[in-house]
């Protein structure tokens, strides 16, 4: 009896894991381009955002990985993290996309002027919000 129970869990694990990872994939990638020193949304970066929330409330289950691109400095990274507070304020107020979908990254190496997205890789954790590096230099 305990190796069938065992089986059955596995098997149970492995369809989850599986319906998962296939449902996620409906999420695309993509980029977000904003204007030097602001955190102001272009007409695309709101279509973009649309089109982004559409998909995470399809696979609900998912996660995605907000990156916020510039790490030199301090103001840098702390442009870095407004954008993408204010990518997931947006989603969250705007387009009723659960807060808990989100993995909050920041301060990433290339374009300072963008945040990418993505779906979170299996296992991978992080914050739905963290605290700003720098709250003296917020836009």
């Amino acid at each position: 009896m305990k190796k069938c129970f065992t089986t059955l869990v596995c098997f149970f694990f492995v369809c989850n894991s599986y319906n998962q990872s296939i449902n996620c994939h409906y999420i695309k990638p993509g980029t977000i381009r904003f204007p030097p020193h602001s955190c102001k949304f272009a007409s695309i970066t709101l279509s973009t955002l649309h089109a982004l929330a559409l998909q995470m409330k399809s696979a609900n289950q998912c996660r995605v990985v907000l990156i916020g691109k510039g790490n030199g400095y301090s103001n840098e990274m702390q442009l870095s993290w407004d954008r993408v507070n204010c990518c997931i304020n947006f989603l969250v107020e705007k387009e009723h996309v659960n807060r808990e979908q989100f993995i909050f990254m920041y301060g990433a190496s290339g374009d300072p002027n963008s945040i990418e997205f993505r779906t979170a890789y299996p296992g991978e954790e992080g914050p739905s919000s963290t605290p700003p590096p720098f709250p003296n230099l917020r836009k």
